[in-house]
């Protein structure tokens, strides 16, 4: 697998007349850790939804660990994204969100969702709503 975690090539999404993403050329090193930093609109939401596959660029292209085009179907369940809001049912505790999540993964032992919630100090949550 590739030192290069992702790289794009003038990646570009327009939509219209607007160009939200402009010619984005980049890389990311393994074990790098980089961040997106500006106003609303400029364009970092859509580039996240590109690499993650939720949306196509209009002109240019990225791989991602060294696979791109029809390859990234490889690699495309090692990169996992979440864009603007948690993906928590507020109204369910952290054990049984976290069920949930193992469950579309194929893992239905719980015993792996409680070590899951010790490990980051949630062990004691019991029942309590992540809302509160």
């Amino acid at each position: 697998m590739s030192d290069i975690l992702l790289e794009t090539h003038a990646l570009t999404k327009q939509f219209r007349k607007h160009k939200a993403v402009d010619e984005i050329n980049m890389h990311i090193k393994r074990g790098g850790i980089y961040g997106f930093i500006g106003r609303n609109g400029a364009g970092k939401t859509t580039f996240l939804k590109m690499i993650s596959g939720l949306t196509t660029p209009s002109s240019g292209d990225y791989s991602l660990f060294g696979y791109s085009g029809k390859e990234l179907s490889k690699v495309r369940s090692m990169v996992g994204c979440l864009i603007e809001e948690p993906g928590l049912y507020i109204n369910m505790s952290a054990y049984d969100n976290l069920m949930i999540k193992a469950k579309l993964f194929g893992i239905s032992d719980k015993k792996y969702v409680s070590e899951l919630l010790d490990m980051v100090g949630l062990a004691d949550v019991g029942k309590k709503k992540t809302k509160n």
